[in-house]
């Protein structure tokens, strides 16, 4: 609905600046000219004549007309002028086009004769003036609502279209990077709504299937440890039933057979082995490329994984560090991912530099977790007893240490007095 309000307002604009230019074209023309009052006027300047030039006739026995005038003599000087505006010479009256017209007398011997001239002003220069000053001031007007209207609907399509985009850049990037516990913000009642929600269904369906693959991950870790278990058993069983048998016979051919069945015996032993610590090494596989980079880059990493906005980073140390952005992010991604689902406080980012390493430092508010679980939060597949009713699969500080690892830094975590406490570092 407010959408087609919006669209509203240019037409109401254009409606406004079309009725204005109405209205000042049809202010007063000069309109044609009366001859029987100019007739009238001229008469009555030819009775006082006498006066005027005489200089006994006041502004109160002039004729009294519709028409600004100006009365000279044939020496060129005014004898009356009704307004200040009408020309005072017979040079700015013809420049000014106004009406020139002859006073003349009656003589005494029966001739007329020309006494003066009768100057009526011209008003076309001045309404025309008039007028185009009020056309350009409805075109400054009109210009400066134009402009106004411009930037109202920058702003508009700035909130309701590229903003959007961005956090799906931002959106797609964190989906990019595997951390898909963040959700997209959304404001259903904008123009794309329903766009940027199916991007989030599409995060959750993502989530849940990467859920389930954790979930069979798991299994399958199990079912190895267990496989294992069972086939050591009949295995060992065999290899000692084998070197006691082979100790016990008497021939060499026979002994060297048991020492065979011994011996393939501990092969199968092995490829078990390999088999389980195959299953462990998967994250082998994940590519870091850490490159020497200003601290300062730091600081927009740890901007992006807070999604909340709820962090209160201190200013970064200025040195040169060794990491791999990409990773980096990840990393943070999952510190903040936690700490948002577990204990959902604000969180406090400070630095340290100390000896060859810059000290990272994330503390949140929340209740921590029991002493006997913070050795075994950085294993595999491992989830504390304050995860109960949360999704995860128990792999983000395990896979965080990792990288960091490959970055030739680490990872630490543990209980401080008033919160949870992630310390890691990296190489300067």
């Amino acid at each position: 609905m407010k959408r087609k309000y919006m669209a509203l307002f240019p037409a109401a604009l254009l409606f406004l600046q079309l009725f204005a230019g109405i209205l000042i074209l049809q202010q007063r023309l000069p309109e044609k000219p009366d001859m029987v009052k100019i007739n009238e006027l001229v008469h009555g300047c030819e009775a006082v004549w006498q006066d005027m030039q005489s200089g006994q006739s006041g502004s109160a026995a002039m004729p009294v007309s519709d028409y600004r005038y100006t009365v000279l003599n044939t020496d060129g000087e005014v004898l009356f002028a009704s307004d200040l505006s009408v020309s005072a010479s017979l040079q700015d009256a013809i420049a000014n086009r106004d009406t020139i017209l002859d006073l003349s007398l009656q003589q005494p011997d029966g001739e007329t004769k020309i006494v003066g001239k009768l100057l009526l002003l011209n008003e076309t220069a001045e309404l025309t003036r008039a007028l185009t000053g009020r056309m350009l001031l409805l075109l400054a007007a009109g210009t400066a609502g134009s402009i106004l209207l411009f930037l109202f609907y920058g702003l508009y399509l700035n909130k309701t279209l590229f903003l959007p985009f961005q956090k799906m850049k931002g959106f797609a990037s964190r989906i990019a990077n595997g951390n898909l516990d963040i959700p997209l913000d959304m404001d259903k009642d904008n123009v794309f709504g329903a766009f940027t929600e199916s991007f989030d269904v599409m995060r959750e369906e993502l989530k849940q299937a990467r859920e389930k693959e954790y979930a069979a991950n798991k299994s399958k870790k199990e079912l190895i440890a267990q496989l294992s278990h069972d086939i050591n058993t009949p295995v060992a069983s065999i290899k000692a039933v084998a070197e006691v048998a082979a100790l016990q016979a008497a021939d060499p051919k026979v002994r060297q057979q048991f020492d065979i069945i011994s011996a393939k015996a501990e092969q199968v032993n092995e490829l078990v082995r390999n088999l389980f610590h195959g299953t462990m090494e998967e994250l082998q596989e994940l590519k870091v490329d850490p490159e020497i980079w200003e601290s300062a880059g730091i600081y927009p990493l740890i901007k992006a994984a807070d999604y909340k906005e709820l962090a209160v980073i201190e200013a970064v140390p200025e040195c040169l560090v060794f990491f791999d952005p990409l990773r980096l992010q990840q990393v943070f991604d999952n510190l903040f991912a936690n700490s948002y689902k577990y204990a959902d406080t604000q969180i406090e980012v400070s630095f340290q530099l100390e000896g060859s390493r810059l000290i990272i430092f994330l503390r949140d508010h929340g209740n921590g977790i029991g002493k006997e679980e913070l050795p075994l939060i950085l294993h595999k597949f491992y989830r504390g007893n304050n995860t109960a009713g949360k999704a995860g699969a128990g792999l983000g500080l395990f896979i965080s240490s990792y990288l960091l690892e490959r970055m030739d830094g680490g990872l630490e975590c543990r209980n401080w007095k008033d919160g949870f406490e992630v310390r890691l570092w990296l190489k300067i």
